[in-house]
């Protein structure tokens, strides 16, 4: 099939498909966050064993099989390999709403990480073969997914779980989380029919098979460890500080402020729907306008910083009304980071190995985000102990943490960081400067 040809399929409908999965994606993980009170009374769960729920236990598979798996993308169609992915995870969502202990529900987390690794990468080999202009345009609303979906899963979690338990007697109202876990599976298995059967009519959207590999995108990394090193590091701290206020904001507004865990979930569900992609579209202007390696750093420390001195704001806060004003600054804060940090690595790797980069990159700050951040954030509340603000001190110690990881990470890689990203856009990389 010709080239151009096999771009010009890429249509609308499937784009916004793929965006669609990607936002029931984040939306599946958010399941715990949304449910953590209602998880936590019914399983006796410590704080800690909700952190690793939410992350550690999610993360570790879904790391193992991103870098194993990517194999596979050589041997069969994405879309499919798509679709399968989403099979899998949904399974692995259905058998956690029905799990009746802690190794249950830690079993379908780390089936779900599993049933994910793939998605992302093998959604974006498809989205790659279409024309710049409309590639660009693909990528971000399939990336715009993920921004939305932690938001619609605790928004729609909190909706479902208010209307569950309304309609349920009290003896089984204490249940009504896990009929709101499978009602929200319903889209997923709409979308993977719909994607099994756009694959067999668009067998010409494979991936590009002169792309570089991993070891091609590690050896280029490794020319230039510092630069590397350091913003890998700053962006793990950047994504530990977003993925520890996601995951424990709605139990910060049940516990501090007597909220319901539903009204919690939706509360905090459209402060991240307002708030998140304020942050993402501000970095991604002001990094435009910009265009030197600055832009990217400042905003990888500004947002740090802003979204830990509003988790001191969250401490002191004596009112609902208070903390999701600082709840707000998290997000915006956290979200430009976050989005500034992407950006930052994406100016930095040669096109040819821009995708296995990438599934480095996602893998190193997925495996510090959820798999650091909510289990620390955890620990730490179950240190300070059970008071009324114990669960917000421990997220300001976390992500204050973060913010001074972030510095470092920034001031280590500053040294070069415009050399390399001048190289990686002219698509050429020289040797190391000696040591």
């Amino acid at each position: 099939m010709d080239t151009r040809r096999a771009q010009l399929e890429l249509g609308w409908p499937l784009v916004l498909s793929l965006a669609a999965i990607h936002f029931c994606a984040f939306a599946d993980r958010a399941v715990p966050a949304a449910f953590a009170p209602a998880l936590r009374e019914s399983f006796r769960l410590s704080d800690a064993q909700l952190g690793a729920l939410q992350g550690t236990v999610f993360i570790l598979p879904y790391a193992l099989a991103t870098l194993i798996g990517a194999a596979a993308l050589a041997r069969f169609h994405p879309l499919r390999i798509v679709a399968a992915s989403m099979v899998a995870w949904t399974a692995a969502c259905g058998t956690f709403a029905l799990a009746s202990n802690l190794s249950q529900l830690l079993l379908a987390r780390a089936a779900l990480g599993t049933g994910q690794a793939l998605l992302a990468p093998a959604a974006l080999a498809v989205l790659s073969s279409a024309t710049r202009p409309a590639a660009t345009i693909a990528v971000s609303t399939f990336t715009a997914g993920s921004s939305s979906g932690r938001s619609g899963g605790l928004i729609a979690g909190g909706l479902l779980l208010a209307l569950v338990t309304r309609l349920m007697s009290p003896p089984h109202a204490q249940d009504a989380w896990r009929i709101a876990s499978l009602w929200l599976l319903l889209p997923n298995i709409l979308l993977a029919g719909f994607l099994f059967r756009a694959s067999g009519a668009s067998t010409g959207l494979l991936p590009d098979s002169s792309t570089g590999g991993m070891r091609d995108a590690i050896a280029g990394m490794m020319k230039e460890p510092r630069v590397f090193g350091g913003h890998l590091l700053a962006s793990c701290a950047v994504i530990t500080i977003v993925q520890s206020g996601g995951a424990w904001a709605p139990s910060i507004l049940h516990r501090a402020f007597a909220l319901s865990p539903s009204m919690a979930a939706l509360l905090f569900g459209v402060i991240v729907l307002a708030c998140a992609p304020v942050g993402h579209l501000a970095a991604g202007r002001h990094i435009a306008r910009a265009g030197h390696w600055s832009a990217p750093a400042s905003l990888m420390i500004g947002g740090s910083v802003l979204a830990s001195t509003c988790c001191l704001l969250l401490t002191w806060a004596g009112s609902a009304t208070g903390a999701a004003i600082g709840l707000c600054g998290l997000t915006v804060g956290g979200g430009a980071a976050a989005a500034a940090a992407m950006i930052g690595f994406q100016q930095l790797t040669t096109p040819d190995v821009r995708l296995p980069a990438s599934a480095v990159y996602m893998t190193a700050v997925g495996l510090a985000g959820y798999g650091v951040g909510p289990l620390l954030t955890g620990a730490l509340s179950d240190v300070i102990g059970p008071s009324q603000n114990g669960l917000a001190q421990a997220l300001l110690l976390t992500t204050g943490l973060s913010s001074m990881i972030v510095m470092s990470g920034v001031t280590l890689a500053s040294g070069r960081w415009q050399r390399v990203r001048s190289q990686a856009q002219a698509g050429v990389r020289d040797e190391p400067a000696a040591a």
